[in-house]
Formats: structure tokens, C-alpha cells, sequence
């Protein structure tokens, strides 16, 4: 078996993200300095070694890392930007600049790069009566073209997946109407 070590001993610290090399992970430290007004800190640690992370960028409280796929030279994550609202955003780890790739009132979730590393795909929730639901949309990496994947229906796609050729995506689609859903 592997050894299991920690490589972080300071804050509350949540899910992470590898690095495409495989030599670091992104994470983020909630940092409760304000306790009133905690924020989320993105940071990368080296695996290869214990002790002192580097500080990427800085966040208000919420930010969703779990959602963050890393590919040579760029995260795309799901950014809060109000109260309640979850965008797609997109940095380069060695800098403080972030593109939000997504602006609306809708959350956006589960963001894949494609394999050549020009588009992502995302899982894009409402909430309508009598039920919300999620369809798929599609965008450039430089937040140009995005566009509708799945229309919206009573169902919830979500848990998009590009093929490694890039000329099919797999989802799963959860049906609100079918027998015995709630």
C-alpha cells in the first residue's frame, strides 16, 4: 500500500483539485481571521513535500473548489458572486486574475475541460415551479460562445463527461416525471 501523509496542518481546509503533473494539489483554506466575515483562500501545495502553501487568490466565504478541474496552466471553478449565486470562473494558478466565463442568475456547476482544452462543458441549475432542474450548456475557455447543450425539461442533467476523442459528452439525466420521483 501507499504511505498516507498530510501535507497541511494549519486552517480548515477543504477539497482539492490536482495538478495536471500530478505534483500539486489546489485547495481551499477557510480563513476565520473575521470571524463575521470569513474568507475562502485558494492555495496549491506541492505534494513532494510538507509545509507552507502558496496563496493564489483570495475569495469571500463559499467559494466551490470541489467543482475545479485543473489542466496546464489554468483552473476553472465555480466562483459565488452574490448571496446566491454560483458562476463559472476560470485563473492561472501563478496569478491573481480570474475570468468569470458566466453571468446570470442561475448557479452553474461540475465544469469539464474538453480534451483538446478549448471548451467546458457545465451543468447550469434553476429553480422554477413546481421543481427546479439543470440542463448542460457549453462555453470557450475564453468565455465566448456559450450556448445550450441540453434544453431544459422536467429532468436534471448533470455529471458531464467529454470522451477522450472529444466528440461525445456523457451525462446522466434524472427525470422529475417519471414514476416515483419526488
Amino acid at each position: 500500500g501507499r504511505v498516507i501523509r498530510r501535507l497541511t496542518w494549519q486552517g480548515q481546509d477543504e477539497i482539492a483539485a490536482w495538478s495536471p503533473d500530478s505534483k500539486a494539489l489546489a485547495f481551499v483554506r477557510i480563513n476565520w481571521n473575521d470571524e463575521e466575515h470569513p474568507r475562502s483562500e485558494i492555495r496549491v501545495q506541492p505534494v513532494d513535500r510538507v509545509g507552507r502553501s502558496r496563496l493564489i487568490r483570495t475569495e469571500p466565504f463559499g467559494v466551490v473548489l470541489k467543482d475545479a478541474v485543473w489542466h496546464p496552466g489554468r483552473i476553472v471553478y465555480i466562483a459565488p458572486m452574490q448571496a446566491s449565486d454560483l458562476e463559472l470562473a476560470l485563473m492561472k494558478p501563478g496569478s491573481r486574475g480570474v475570468r468569470i466565463l458566466t453571468r446570470n442568475d442561475l448557479d452553474e456547476r461540475e465544469p469539464d475541460w474538453s480534451p483538446d482544452r478549448r471548451t467546458i462543458v457545465f451543468v447550469q441549475e434553476w429553480k422554477a415551479y413546481p421543481f427546479g432542474g439543470s440542463n448542460l450548456r457549453l462555453v470557450q475557455a475564453d468565455g465566448s460562445r456559450n450556448r445550450v447543450l441540453t434544453s431544459r425539461g422536467p429532468y436534471s442533467d448533470r455529471l458531464p463527461s467529454w470522451s477522450p476523442d472529444g466528440r461525445t459528452i456523457a451525462f446522466l439525466r434524472d427525470r422529475h416525471d417519471a414514476p416515483g420521483a419526488s
